[in-house]
C-alpha cells in the first residue's frame, strides 16, 4: 500500500469518527457516499488517487489527539504511536499507552 493511500484512508477513518458517519463525510467531500464506501473497501473503479487526493486536501491537516486533545498532525501520530516506549519519561509513557488504545492508531504495516 502506497504512504499516500494508507494516510487518506487513516485520515478518512479519523473524519468518519469525527462526523458520525460516511455519509456526513462524503457530504464534506462532495462526493457519493458510495463513492466513499468503494474507496474504503480498495474497489473504487475511477481514479483512487483524486480520491486519495480530495481526502488528504480536506482532511490532512491533522486530527485531536486523544491524549491532549489537540491538533496533531498524521506524522506526529504516527511518529508517537509507533516509537519505543518511553520508560524513563512518565509524562511520554502515558501519552504513548493512550496511543495504544486510540482507534487513530497508526499500524506499523514494517
Amino acid at each position: 500500500m502506497s504512504e499516500k493511500k494508507a494516510d487518506a484512508l487513516a485520515l478518512l477513518e479519523v473524519a468518519v469518527q469525527e462526523h458520525g458517519s460516511l455519509q456526513a463525510v462524503a457530504e464534506v467531500l462532495d462526493v457519493s457516499r458510495t463513492a466513499l464506501s468503494l474507496v474504503r473497501s480498495d474497489k473504487y473503479k475511477g481514479s483512487p488517487d483524486l480520491m486519495h487526493d480530495r481526502i488528504i486536501a480536506k482532511f490532512g491537516f491533522g486530527w485531536h489527539c486523544t491524549h491532549t486533545g489537540e491538533r496533531i498532525s498524521p506524522e506526529s501520530c504516527k511518529s508517537i504511536c509507533t516509537s519505543e516506549p518511553p520508560v524513563q519519561n512518565p509524562a511520554a509513557m502515558r501519552h504513548y499507552r493512550t496511543c495504544q488504545t486510540c482507534p487513530k492508531k497508526f499500524k506499523d504495516e514494517s
